[in-house]
């Protein structure tokens, strides 16, 4: 098992707190790259990962005893591990929180929500509301607590084309609003995939009251933002459909009733530029 001198972070998500060691140098600087965003805690851990090496094989073992992982290389572990620290937490935090599919920022005193499919535009409206000074909560997992307040789950933002269409690698760089980290790992061909990882510097950790819910959806034939109001229900009814836990539908919607404040702002949004589209909600 690793020594007291090996690469060890220890941080919180909604209650839980996650410690990580390594007995390999390998390791650290990837690993940070994923958990650097998260806040620091020193607290007896709930969740704990070991990272392993023998020189040969990479292990990933849960909580000193399951192993999760075995490979040949130190990049390949550190994502299977970034896929089992949303699933780990994920499982463990509910009831007490729900995971939705949807992104979050912070402003002022409260928090919204982007929610929707992949492609729908969470990240490009969550990335314009950073770039204008809001804080980060998170751009995929949204942690709904019984008091209808947001809990951070602050992973790196991640996009997998080269270039987003919406802001330009120098915009982004320059607005100080991110820093850019780059992650190589072999795919499932052997072939090394290079990951873009980006850092908001403004992150919210402090639990915010969920104050608008909002369903993107970008349309390239759309002239301008369009902003159409929702009933809570028909909100309710959407966002029943974004649940990362398993359960059932009969279930969710009868828990997002209980938990989503009865005056709720929620609205579709339709837009073809994000920029226009941010616009167009501080506006209301």
């Amino acid at each position: 098992m690793p020594s007291i001198n090996d690469w060890q972070a220890r941080f919180s998500i909604a209650n839980q707190t996650i410690a990580i060691t390594a007995n390999d140098a390998l390791y650290a600087k990837d690993i940070a790259a994923f958990v650097r965003l998260y806040a620091p805690c020193q607290k007896s851990a709930d969740i704990s990962f070991d990272f392993l090496s023998n020189g040969e094989k990479q292990y990933l073992i849960l909580d000193g005893q399951y192993e999760l992982w075995q490979g040949s290389n130190a990049p390949e572990t550190v994502a299977a591990f970034e896929i089992q620290l949303y699933t780990q937490v994920i499982q463990r935090i509910y009831p007490h929180y729900l995971s939705l599919h949807a992104g979050c920022i912070s402003t002022g005193d409260e928090a919204w929500m982007f929610a929707g499919q992949s492609g729908a535009g969470k990240s490009s409206i969550t990335t314009a509301a950073l770039l204008n000074g809001c804080q980060y909560m998170t751009d995929e997992f949204s942690l709904l607590d019984e008091h209808g307040f947001i809990s951070a789950m602050p992973r790196p933002m991640q996009w997998d084309e080269p270039e987003h269409p919406a802001f330009s690698h120098r915009m982004m760089l320059e607005s100080t609003s991110f820093e850019r980290e780059l992650f190589v790992f072999p795919d499932y061909q052997g072939l090394d995939t290079q990951l873009q990882l980006w850092l908001p510097t403004n992150v919210q950790h402090e639990d915010m009251p969920l104050t608008r819910l909002i369903f993107p959806r970008f349309d390239a034939s759309a002239l301008s933002a369009q902003l159409s109001p929702l009933r809570r229900s028909e909100a309710l009814m959407q966002l029943a459909q974004h649940f990362h836990q398993n359960i059932l539908p009969s279930e969710r919607i009868q828990l997002l009733n209980q938990r989503i404040p009865e005056n709720i702002q929620a609205c579709q949004l339709v837009f073809s530029d994000v920029h226009a589209a941010w616009d167009a909600l501080i506006k209301v």
